[in-house]
C-alpha cells in the first residue's frame, strides 16, 4: 500500500509540473513547390484544438503541456501532413510546413467552393472572403471575369448601373469605401467607365470585405474597407501564367532571383480596342459619309519584389501603375481623355519575438485625369487629380492567454489638385483660365485593439482610433470606437453584434448625372466638414453541416453630413463648383441573408438582401426624406457550380435587383421666343428620385475545359453573359417626337441598353 500511495504521489507531482510547463508552437503553411503561403489552411493539434491559418499561412499554439504532439495540417488541392513533435519545458518551437500540391483529383471529386475562415470563430462581424478561384470561375463581360463584380454577387454589396464595377454597401456612396492594394490606397479602381475593374485576379493572394465593422486599424471611410493582397513571387522556380481574350491579354511571371532569398513578380495586361477600331477606321477611310469610331485602350503593370533575408524579416516592394485613353481625330474635331492610377508600397515586416511583430511601410498613390478638345482652333484642356505620401507602423502583440493587442499610426499628406480649366485660340491667346492651386492636407491616426477571448463561448474585439485632419487653415479630430462581441451558442454557431463609427475627411465632388470619371477629391475645411458614420449590426453564423453554412446579419447605418449637388448645379466647366454643395443626413437599414454549400460536386451560394436607404437634406423636395438613387430593397444573387467530370464544370449565375432610382421630369413648360430657333422647351423638376426604372436581372452561364498540355496547365473558358438577352437599362432621357397640324408637343420617354447577349471564349495557361 505504501509503494502505491508513492507512486500515486510522484505521479501527480510529475502531472502537475508537466502542467506548469507552457510551451508554444509557431508555424507557417507553405506551398512546398512555390513557397508561397497558404491562407485558410486548417490545422488541427491532437485531433482536438485546432483554427486556420492568417492571411499569411501563419498559425499559433499557445499553453501546451510539453511533451509529444501531433500535428495534422490540410488544405484544398494539396496533401495532408502529420507531423509528430516533442516539445521540453518551457519552450516554443517554430515550424515552416510545406504541402505538396496534388497531382490528379481525387475520384470522388470534392472540392472546396470558397476559403473556409470558420467565421462562426470570428469576433467580427460583417466581413466577406474570396479566394482567386471564386473570381477566375465567375462570367464576365467579354470573358473579362472581375473581383468587384464577384463581390456584387455578395449580400450587403450592390452594384451601381449596368455593367458598372463601382460597388455601393450597406447605403454608402461609391467613394465611402476605402480600397487598398497591398496596403496602398487605390482611389479609382476601374476602367472604361466602370465595367471593369482594375484589378488581376492572376495575382491575388486573399481578399476581404469588412462591411462596417472594420479593425481599428482602418480608416478613412464610412461604408466599407476593400483590403486586397498579393502574393509573393515564387522563391523556389520561375513560373507564369496568363490568359488572352476577346478584348485584352494577360501574362504575369515570377520566379526567385536568389533562391529562398528574393524574388520577383511582373504583370501586364492591355485591350486591344484601339487596334480593332484602328482597322475598320482604315477601311473605311474612301467613304464620305464614314463616322469614324473613337480608339480607346487600357492597360496594367504589377510588380512586386519580396526579399526574406532570414526567419525574423522579410521586405516588400509593390508597384502598380494603370491608365485608360480614349481619343478621336478627325479634321474639325479632336478630343482626348486620359485617366489612370499610380501607387508603390514599401514594407517590412520584423519579429521582435516570439510574442511581438511589427511592420512598417512607405507608400504613395496618385490618382488623375486630364481631358482635351479641339474645335476649330479653339482648344480646351481640363483635369484633376490627388497625390498622397503615407508613413505607418502597425504593431501586434500576445499579451497572454486570450489577448491579442494590435497598434499602431499612420500619418498621410495628400495633395489636391482641383479642377483646372483653360480655353486658347490659335494655340497662342488664352481666352479663360482657371486653374486652382494644389491645396496640401494632412491626415493622422493612431489606433489600439484588443482581441480578446474570454472563455471558450465568448470573445470581444474592441478599438479605439484617434483621427486628425489638416487642410485649408482648419483642424478637426475624431475618435472612432469600435466594439465586436461573439458568443459561441454551439460549437458551430455563434450570436455576435458589433458597433462602430468612422469619420471621412476626403470628399468626391461627383454628378450623378455622368458616368465618367471626371470627379475630383476635395479635402474638408471650414465650409465642407467631415463626414460621420455610425453603425451597428447583429448577426448569426452557423455551419449547419461539413457542407452547408448558413449567416444572417441586421445592420443600421446613420451617416451625417452627407454631400450632394443643389438643384439645377453644374460641375464640369464650373470653377467655383463647391459653392453649389449643399449637406445633409442619411441612414440605411436592412437584412442580409447567406446560405452556401462548400463541399461536393456542386457548390454556390444563395444572397437576398433586404434593405432601405434613405437622404434628406434641407434644399431638396422640401426638406422631406427621400430615397437613394442606389436604394434597391430586393437584390438576389444564384451562384451555382457543378464539376461534370475531372476535367469539365459548368457554372450558372442568376441575379436580381429592384430598379434604381432616378429624377425625371414630370411636365414642361413651351418658352416661345422672338424667332422659332430660340423658343426652347424647359423641363419642370418637381421631387428629386422620383421615378424607378424597370427592375435589373441577368443570367449569366459559363463552361470551363481543363487542358493537359505537357508544359503545364490550361484551360478554355467559355461564357454567356446576359444568356436571355434582358434589355436592362443603363440611362433614360426622353425624345420629341414630330408635330402634327394641331401643333401638340409630344415627348416619348426611351431607355439605353448597354449589352445584349455576349458570348465570349478565353484561354488561360499556367507554366
Amino acid at each position: 500500500m505504501r509503494r502505491v500511495l508513492f507512486g500515486l504521489l510522484f505521479f501527480l507531482l510529475s502531472s502537475a509540473n508537466s502542467w506548469a510547463q507552457s510551451c508554444k508552437i509557431n508555424g507557417q503553411v507553405v506551398d512546398a513547390a512555390t513557397g508561397e503561403s497558404l491562407p485558410g489552411a486548417t490545422v488541427f493539434i491532437n485531433s482536438l484544438q485546432g483554427g486556420v491559418t492568417d492571411a499569411r499561412g501563419h498559425f499559433t499554439f499557445q499553453e501546451l503541456a510539453a511533451g509529444p504532439h501531433q500535428l495534422q495540417i490540410s488544405f484544398v488541392g494539396y496533401q495532408k501532413q502529420i507531423l509528430s513533435v516533442l516539445l521540453k519545458a518551457d519552450t516554443a518551437l517554430s515550424l515552416k510546413v510545406k504541402l505538396l500540391p496534388v497531382q490528379e483529383q481525387l475520384e470522388a471529386l470534392v472540392i472546396e467552393a470558397s476559403v473556409e475562415k470558420t467565421s462562426y470563430s470570428s469576433n467580427l462581424t460583417s466581413v466577406t472572403y474570396l479566394k482567386p478561384e471564386d473570381i477566375q470561375k465567375s462570367v464576365g463581360i467579354l470573358g473579362e471575369t472581375d473581383l468587384i463584380k464577384t463581390l456584387q454577387l455578395k449580400p450587403g454589396v450592390q452594384s451601381g448601373s449596368e455593367g458598372n464595377s463601382g460597388f455601393y454597401v450597406r447605403g454608402g456612396q461609391s467613394d465611402q469605401n476605402l480600397v487598398l492594394l497591398d496596403g496602398v490606397s487605390i482611389y479609382n479602381p476601374s476602367h472604361l467607365f466602370g465595367m471593369f475593374s482594375v484589378f488581376n485576379s492572376d495575382l491575388l493572394e486573399d481578399v476581404s470585405l469588412y462591411k462596417g465593422s472594420f479593425p481599428a486599424r482602418f480608416g478613412g471611410r464610412l461604408s466599407s474597407v476593400l483590403d486586397i493582397g498579393l502574393k509573393e513571387g515564387s522563391l523556389e522556380e520561375f513560373k507564369g501564367s496568363g490568359g488572352v481574350g476577346l478584348i485584352s491579354s494577360r501574362l504575369t511571371l515570377e520566379g526567385p532571383l536568389v533562391k529562398d532569398k528574393l524574388s520577383l513578380m511582373v504583370s501586364g495586361r492591355r485591350t486591344y480596342f484601339d487596334a480593332i477600331t484602328r482597322s475598320i477606321n482604315k477601311s473605311m477611310a474612301d467613304d464620305p459619309d464614314y463616322q469614324p469610331i473613337p480608339d480607346y485602350y487600357f492597360y496594367d503593370l504589377n510588380a512586386k519584389l519580396f526579399f526574406k533575408p532570414g526567419k525574423d524579416d522579410e521586405f516588400s516592394f509593390t508597384f502598380y501603375q494603370g491608365n485608360d485613353k480614349f481619343y478621336f481625330n478627325d479634321k474639325r474635331f479632336a478630343f482626348d481623355f486620359i485617366w489612370g492610377n499610380k501607387a508603390g508600397i514599401l514594407q517590412w515586416r520584423h519579429l521582435f519575438s516570439e510574442r511581438f511583430n511589427g511592420k512598417f511601410s512607405l507608400s504613395a498613390t496618385k490618382y488623375d485625369y486630364q481631358i482635351r478638345n479641339n474645335i476649330e482652333n479653339i482648344s480646351q484642356t481640363a483635369g484633376s487629380g490627388i497625390f498622397d505620401l503615407n508613413a505607418a507602423a502597425d504593431f501586434a502583440l500576445e499579451a497572454g492567454k486570450g489577448h491579442y493587442i494590435t497598434f499602431g499610426a499612420a500619418l498621410s499628406r495628400h495633395s489636391f489638385n482641383l479642377l483646372r480649366i483653360q480655353e486658347q485660340e490659335n494655340a497662342d491667346a488664352v481666352i479663360k483660365s482657371s486653374n486652382s492651386d494644389k491645396v496640401p492636407a494632412y491626415e493622422s491616426a493612431v489606433y489600439v485593439s484588443d482581441e480578446w477571448e474570454i472563455s471558450d463561448r465568448v470573445g470581444v474585439e474592441g478599438g479605439l482610433r484617434l483621427t486628425g485632419f489638416s487642410a485649408l487653415h482648419k483642424n478637426f479630430v475624431g475618435l472612432e470606437p469600435r466594439m465586436s462581441l461573439r458568443w459561441q451558442a454551439a460549437r458551430r454557431m455563434a450570436l455576435k453584434a458589433s458597433f462602430s463609427q468612422a469619420y471621412q475627411y476626403v470628399h468626391l465632388v461627383n454628378s450623378s448625372a455622368t458616368s465618367l470619371p471626371t470627379s475630383f477629391w476635395y479635402p474638408s475645411n471650414k465650409d465642407i466638414r467631415p463626414q460621420l458614420a455610425t453603425q451597428y449590426a447583429l448577426g448569426l453564423d452557423t455551419r449547419l453541416s461539413d457542407t452547408w453554412k448558413f449567416s444572417n446579419e441586421l445592420y443600421y447605418r446613420d451617416m451625417l453630413r452627407q454631400i450632394d449637388f443643389d438643384n439645377g448645379a453644374e460641375m464640369y466647366g464650373n470653377p467655383n463648383v463647391t459653392e453649389d454643395l449643399i449637406f445633409g443626413k442619411g441612414w440605411a437599414y436592412g437584412n442580409e441573408f447567406y446560405l452556401e454549400k462548400v463541399k461536393g460536386k456542386t457548390t454556390g451560394w444563395i444572397g437576398y438582401t433586404l434593405s432601405w436607404t434613405w437622404r434628406k437634406f434641407d434644399e431638396i423636395n422640401g426638406g422631406n426624406p427621400f430615397m437613394a438613387a442606389h436604394d434597391r430593397r430586393h437584390d438576389i444573387s444564384i451562384v451555382a457550380r457543378h464539376q461534370l467530370s475531372k476535367r469539365l464544370e459548368a457554372s450558372i449565375t442568376w441575379v436580381y435587383g429592384s430598379g434604381s432610382l432616378t429624377t425625371l421630369p414630370p411636365g414642361r413648360f413651351y418658352v416661345q421666343g422672338q424667332q422659332a430657333t430660340l423658343s426652347k422647351i424647359v423641363p419642370l423638376y418637381t421631387e428629386r428620385n422620383n421615378f424607378q426604372i424597370p427592375a435589373y436581372h441577368r443570367m449569366d452561364a459559363g463552361l470551363i475545359y481543363k487542358l493537359k498540355p505537357r508544359w503545364g496547365e490550361a484551360e478554355l473558358s467559355l461564357g454567356v453573359y446576359n444568356a436571355y438577352n434582358r434589355r436592362n437599362v443603363y440611362f433614360m432621357y426622353f425624345e420629341r417626337l414630330p408635330q402634327e397640324k394641331s401643333k401638340e408637343l409630344k415627348l416619348v420617354a426611351r431607355q439605353v441598353s448597354l449589352f445584349p447577349v455576349l458570348p465570349s471564349v478565353s484561354f488561360n495557361y499556367k507554366f
